[in-house]
């Protein structure tokens, strides 16, 4: 398993789901909302 970080901006509405799970694909793993407003992904 490796984690990335990604740079992608997320719209200010979505800023509050701050650490919650923002995406799971079964092949690709599951994605973040850091507080900075970008993504992390674990795949």
């Amino acid at each position: 398993m490796r984690s990335i970080r990604g740079g992608n901006v997320i719209p200010d509405a979505e800023r509050g789901l701050c650490g919650v799970v923002k995406w799971f694909d079964p092949s690709k793993g599951f994605g973040f909302i850091l507080a900075d407003g970008t993504q992390y992904g674990i795949f």
